[in-house]
Formats: structure tokens, C-alpha cells, sequence
């Protein structure tokens, strides 16, 4: 049975993987057909549309107003949504689908100076090896062989920069609420936060929504990718390690981006993106090598101190 289940999460998660895939190339498409804040705003606000009939039909809307997460949540919102979109969305608009999909993994790099200046997380000659992989494969793309530095790299940069706080947030949050709560909050709030702020820095027009291929989009963006691709992770997360579930997830999406971006956008991939996706696979691989190894060294230490208790 525990191996039906890990095989049912490993499908979940290589489900996810794939669908988060996407993520680059969807927004690289949508943000060429309509306002990039107002294309943001649509898609997030479906995802939270999705949830917010869920809690109705379940009955438990009054469990997503709770007062001793409130703050937490808006932080979510603030940092994992309404920023880090204004930012990217914006930034996709000027730069290649490859960028995009190679630049949000720098997220990890983020993440790991981030936790270790403001929360003391150990920094490991591994973690700083792995680190100093995604930097020079951040500063191929950004670079391209020049000087000079492309706009729209430069946001996806600051999108992504955001992303830690959020999850920072987040963790304080989801010991007090589900993982669907805090969706739900930060999709439809975040959502409509954009729209807004689209309605008054954007132009709306009526043919944005004539096209079915326009409109397709939109609701892949937010049901398949900012709904569904949430929910799989944390159903796959349940059922297998911890180890293995960030290979999955974090390793398997920047590759099947590449792919995918020279594939529909036919992006002949230059010199410097080829390196910096190279760089950039490998500091993943050594990041989640080192949980491997941190994870193994846990297990063995449980284990003989079991040992010890139950001669």
C-alpha cells in the first residue's frame, strides 16, 4: 500500500512539474496579447474564483476570514502575488521565454541568502557552491556576452527576489490554515488587487476577450497552473519525501521550460542562455543533493538512536 501511495505521489508531482512548466511560456504568450497586469489580475483572480466556490459549496467561508493569520496572509498576497506578478508579468513582456523560464529559478538563490542573513540558517560549502552555480547562470542570462542590462530580466529578477518573504509568511500562516485557505486568500485578494491596479495604469479593451484562443489561455494559466499544479504539489508532497519531491519539483520544471520555449516560440537558443541553463541545472542539482545527503545523515541518527532505545 505505502508503495502505491509514493507512486500516486510521484505522478502527482511530475504532473505538477510539468504543469508549472508552462508557467513561462503561458505568460510569455498572454502578456503579447493583452496588458501584462490586467492578464495577471484575470488569471489569478479564476484560481481564487475556483476555491471560493469550493468553501461555499463546502461551507467553511468563514474559516479564510481568520483574525490570527490575517497579517501573514496579506504578507502572502503582498509578496507571492501582487509584487512578484507586477514584476514578472511586466518584465516577460521584454525579454525571451527562455529567460523567463531559466530567471525564476534564481528564486532559490533568493531563498538561500535570505534565510541565512535573517533567520541563521547554517550556510554550508555545498549550499554556497550550489549558489554560486545559479549566480554565474543568472548572470549569463541577464549578460548575454554584454554589458549592458536587459529591463526585462532585471524585473523577473526583482519578481523573484520577492518570492521568500512570501514564503516566509506563509509558513507562519499555514500553522493556523489549510494550504487551500491560504491559496484561495492570496488568489482571489491578489487577483483583484491587480485588476485594479490594472483598470488605472492599463487600457482595457472589448477584443481582448473576443478570441477563444485568448480566452483558452486565461483559463489554463489560472485553472491548470495557478490552481491545479498548486493542489498536485501538495497532494504529491503528502505522500513522498521530502528529497525527492523537491527534485521533482524544483529540478524537472527549468528543463521542460527551455524545451518547451524553443519548441513553441521556435527561440534559437544563444551561446550565454545555453550556459546559463547548464549553470543553473547544475546548482540544482547540487542544492537538492545536498538535502539528499542532510535527509540521509537524519535518518541514519533516528535510526541508531532507535536501536539504542529497543535492544
Amino acid at each position: 500500500m505505502a508503495v502505491n501511495e509514493e507512486k500516486l505521489g510521484e505522478r502527482f508531482l511530475f504532473t505538477q512539474a510539468f504543469l508549472y512548466a508552462l508557467f513561462p511560456i503561458i505568460i510569455h504568450y498572454g502578456v503579447g496579447r493583452m496588458p501584462a497586469i490586467l492578464y495577471a489580475g484575470i488569471s489569478t483572480v479564476i484560481a481564487g474564483i475556483i476555491l471560493f466556490f469550493h468553501f461555499l459549496w463546502k461551507r467553511n467561508l468563514n474559516r479564510i476570514f481568520n483574525r490570527k493569520v490575517i497579517l501573514p496572509m496579506i504578507g502572502v498576497t503582498l509578496f507571492i502575488v501582487i509584487f512578484p506578478s507586477l514584476l514578472i508579468f511586466t518584465g516577460t513582456k521584454s525579454t525571451s521565454a527562455i529567460n523567463t523560464a531559466l530567471l525564476l529559478q534564481i528564486e532559490i538563490l533568493f531563498a538561500l541568502i535570505i534565510c541565512g542573513i535573517f533567520f541563521k540558517e547554517k550556510m554550508t560549502k555545498i549550499k554556497i557552491f550550489g549558489a554560486l552555480l545559479l549566480f554565474a547562470g543568472g548572470i549569463l542570462l541577464v549578460s548575454n556576452g554584454t554589458i549592458e542590462i536587459h529591463r526585462g530580466d532585471l524585473l523577473i529578477l526583482m519578481g523573484t527576489f520577492m518570492y521568500p518573504f512570501g514564503n516566509i509568511c506563509a509558513k507562519k500562516a499555514l500553522k493556523v490554515v489549510s494550504p487551500s485557505i491560504l491559496l484561495c486568500f492570496r488568489a482571489f485578494f491578489g487577483g483583484m488587487t491587480l485588476l485594479i491596479i490594472s483598470f488605472f495604469t492599463e487600457s482595457w479593451r472589448a477584443d481582448y476577450f473576443i478570441s477563444i484562443k485568448d480566452v483558452l489561455i486565461l483559463l489554463v494559466n489560472g485553472f491548470f497552473v495557478m490552481f491545479l499544479a498548486k493542489i498536485l504539489w501538495y497532494e504529491g508532497l503528502k505522500r513522498v519525501d521530502v528529497t525527492k519531491a523537491t527534485a521533482i519539483g524544483v529540478a524537472f520544471p527549468p528543463a521542460l521550460s527551455f524545451l518547451l520555449a524553443i519548441i513553441f516560440f521556435k527561440e534559437a537558443p544563444t551561446f550565454y542562455q545555453i550556459g546559463g541553463f547548464f549553470l543553473i541545472m547544475m546548482g540544482l542539482f547540487v542544492m537538492t543533493r545536498q538535502r539528499k545527503i542532510r535527509v540521509k545523515k537524519a535518518e541514519e541518527e533516528f535510526s541508531l538512536r532507535d536501536s539504542q532505545d529497543h535492544p
